[in-house]
């Protein structure tokens, strides 16, 4: 019995070259876990700490690990860094940076994994974040220089390392 798909999520997984019938399962499930009113883009097939399905939508990329209550992996627009595709000799892999870490997306197959970061550019509201460089604290340079001294002090480290790391630390106050 083929499943019935919402209309938007049917040309995502067109776009993507979606052909198995598990992947349609899932499919069917992705209203679940849309945003009232978002709409899929793009959807392909990959392994993300399971296989399921990767969807980019209006507002954001999802991925949901097999069916009926698997909670979704969010990648909202405005924590992305970057998405990048990097073909492998059978499939290709999908890179998602984000503002707190990167995801591996593997397993996708090669022309759409490449559509996919492709059609990202053309949702995105906005140029892409750069991630968050956290500001290092006073507390955290003069923690960092006691460390220094002691492995200079226990001859580690050489004198002249010593003296360049910490003018270099210094600098930052």
């Amino acid at each position: 019995m083929e499943l019935s798909l919402r209309a938007d999520i049917e040309a995502a997984a067109r776009r993507g070259l979606m052909t198995s019938e598990p992947s349609r399962g899932i499919l069917a499930d992705l209203p679940a876990y849309f945003e009232p009113g978002e709409t899929a883009r793009f959807a392909v097939e990959g392994h993300l700490r399971g296989w399921g399905v990767l969807a980019l939508t209006d507002r954001r990329i999802v991925f949901v690990r097999g069916r009926n209550g698997h909670y979704p992996t969010i990648f909202p627009f405005h924590q992305l860094c970057a998405v990048n595709w990097h073909p492998r000799l059978f499939s290709a892999w999908i890179y998602v940076t984000t503002t707190s870490g990167v995801e591996l997306v593997t397993g996708v197959h090669k022309r759409a994994g490449h559509w996919f970061v492709d059609d990202i550019v053309n949702v995105l509201p906005a140029p892409m974040v750069e991630p968050e460089v956290p500001d290092v604290s006073d507390i955290d340079i003069a923690a960092r220089l006691r460390q220094l001294a002691k492995l200079r002090d226990e001859g580690l480290i050489s004198i002249e390392d010593f003296e360049a790391k910490k003018a270099e630390l210094l600098r930052r106050l």
